[in-house]
């Protein structure tokens, strides 16, 4: 254990996908009661946090950014759009838009949609182009544009479409089954997404490659592949073979929460080129190298 941080504000493992961000600079984590956003500072191991309202939040070339307010009823006319400073954690106001409840940043700008998705200009904040859109999970990964949308197959419920960023039209689309994550993370040439002990790779413009892991359960964090158990053993897993591809280790118990089910109740981050726990009242940060 390198360092053992106290979280300001508890049920963080609670955040949902798109209130946890990781960049060169930090963690970031934007509270389950949405009001405030956690920094934690990969080359210091300090926390710092900022008030904010409930946000959703995104990173990519274009720096963190964040909508607010988010998922509040009634939900509102207008939300903000705001640039996060990487260095103090404040947001600095960008433009006014229309509700919009799902954020990506990339290919030319940050990209909001509810109803409709919108591209805005990083630096004009002028909307450069508009579609129809009707998803429910709007992404950015591996060079292209990923829309998560809902099927009436119960056995594949999920659809992951790659969108053309100049029309909106969709290009790809690819059915899933239940996933523990709408969530993409480039790995190896592939994105990469996960269903319990299984691991899901899409090549933009092609179709689905699935890898059954020798794991009980894995997790993405950063650019590797962890699987893990309950009690606390982890190892890296080549994606693509779904072999061990390094050491195991085991986490110490009393870092490892469980919710009221008795189920884990952790996530695994990769930041600064170690291995993080994010639980619900401490992020731990671990000698255990990524590989980042």
């Amino acid at each position: 254990m390198v360092a053992r941080l106290p979280m300001p504000h508890p049920d963080a493992q609670t955040a949902f996908d798109g209130q946890i961000a990781v960049t060169q600079e930090a963690i970031w984590v934007a509270d389950a009661r949405g009001s405030y956003l956690v920094r934690v500072d990969v080359a210091t191991n300090q926390i710092t946090d900022v008030p904010i309202d409930p946000s959703v939040l995104a990173a990519g070339d274009a720096g963190l950014w964040m909508i607010s307010p988010f998922d509040v009823a009634p939900q509102p006319l207008t939300v903000s759009l705001s640039q996060v400073d990487l260095t103090t954690g404040r947001p600095r106001l960008m433009a006014t838009i229309p509700s919009a409840g799902r954020l990506a940043v990339g290919l030319g700008g940050v990209w909001v949609a509810d109803g409709e998705l919108r591209l805005l200009d990083v630096t004009t904040r002028k909307v450069l182009r508009h579609f129809a859109y009707d998803g429910v999970g709007i992404q950015v990964a591996c060079g292209a544009l990923w829309s998560w949308a809902t099927a009436t197959d119960e056995q594949h419920p999920w659809l992951l479409q790659q969108l053309d960023p100049s029309d909106g039209r969709v290009v790809v689309q690819v059915s899933l089954p239940a996933l523990d994550r709408l969530k993409l993370d480039e790995i190896d040439g592939l994105c990469w997404t996960t269903n319990g002990a299984a691991l899901l790779g899409i090549q933009p413009g092609q179709g689905l490659a699935l890898t059954t892991t020798t794991a009980s359960a894995v997790q993405i964090a950063g650019t590797t592949v962890w699987g893990w158990t309950p009690d606390g053993l982890v190892q890296r897993i080549d994606p693509r073979t779904g072999h061990a591809a390094g050491p195991t280790w085991r986490l110490p118990a009393q870092d490892l929460r469980t919710n009221a089910k008795g189920a884990p109740d952790w996530r695994l981050l990769s930041a600064g080129g170690s291995l993080w726990l994010l639980a619900g009242d401490e992020i731990v940060r671990y000698e255990v190298p990524t590989g980042e």
